[in-house]
């Protein structure tokens, strides 16, 4: 695609934000850079990936770059990682020098829906599932992941778990109590490194399950909006069963979903065949793109 490129300052760190920018930096076929400074001058529309933490939770800080890049002769478009319903006051501010893009659907009004995408694929052949049980799933380590029901999962029905709950930095007290948790059951392994993605999915094709526990954090209410992790994507692509709690989330992926962990059985387990599938939504990102560039009109939801 020419002309474009996409801006998070945490490419090369330990987040999700980053690497969802180069999720969809594969699927586009543009580059991905960490700072402004590193831009190529052919790219007059910058897709900046958003989360507040990245700007330290400053407006102006990010209002200022965002600022920057239009007297630079570029157009911005914000790809919002945090959900904007809330955050209506930023949003207001940024529209006044970027075209917003939302991860739900409805956004807040004059904003876009920017779907989530999933990782690019792997491009050796899957092996195929193994012939036994062998639970796995995959999450930065948040305690809104709720892995310690996955563990309990594993140790009641006495199957494998393989548990990639990545840990960058806030979440170690997290992940050392799942650790002490499958502690004395040779058959759970929980890895806590930053592993890349295409390592991370080689390794759940040896699972015959996936399963996630994802729900809202505990004690806020962020309503039906929240939840934008990107876990659930990476795990529909892996080409294995995919069992989720109930979440908007799991809709989006087709997914097999339960009310609770306690419907979960061996002999249900062995009956679930099913696959996940999904639409990347990377028409969205285009449609807006021509817009901004003033090719055609885009509808904002």
């Amino acid at each position: 695609m020419k002309n474009v490129a996409i801006l998070c300052r945490s490419i090369g760190r330990r987040c999700g934000v980053g690497e969802a920018a180069l999720y969809l930096a594969s699927h586009l076929g543009v580059e991905a850079v960490a700072s402004p400074s590193d831009l190529p001058d052919v790219a007059k529309i910058v897709i900046v990936e958003l989360e507040h933490s990245l700007y330290n939770f400053n407006r102006e800080e990010a209002l200022a770059e965002f600022r920057s890049l239009q007297e630079e002769g570029r157009k911005v478009i914000v790809n919002y990682h945090s959900v904007p319903l809330g955050n209506e006051s930023w949003v207001e501010d940024l529209k006044e020098c970027a075209t917003v893009g939302g991860r739900i659907v409805p956004a807040v009004e004059g904003t876009f829906y920017l779907p989530l995408v999933g990782p690019p694929p792997l491009t050796e052949a899957d092996p195929g599932a193994p012939d036994h049980l062998h639970l796995g799933s995959f999450g930065f380590c948040g305690p809104h992941k709720r892995y310690d029901l996955l563990i309990e999962l594993a140790i009641r029905l006495d199957v494998p778990l393989t548990l990639f709950a990545a840990n960058n930095g806030p979440w170690e007290n997290i992940l050392n109590d799942l650790r002490n948790m499958a502690a004395g059951h040779d058959s759970i392994q929980v890895v806590g490194d930053y592993l890349p993605i295409d390592e991370v999915l080689r390794r759940l094709r040896g699972c015959s399950h996936l399963i996630s526990t994802v729900q809202e954090y505990s004690g806020i209410s962020l309503g039906p909006q929240s939840g934008s992790s990107a876990s659930f994507r990476a795990m529909a692509s892996v080409g294995r069963p995919f069992i989720c709690l109930r979440h908007w989330r799991a809709d989006e992926v087709d997914a097999i979903q339960v009310d609770s962990l306690d419907e979960i059985t061996v002999d249900w387990l062995k009956a679930q065949t099913k696959l996940p599938s999904y639409d990347n939504g990377l028409h969205y990102y285009y449609e807006l793109i021509d817009q901004v560039r003033g090719i055609a009109p885009a509808d904002s939801h």
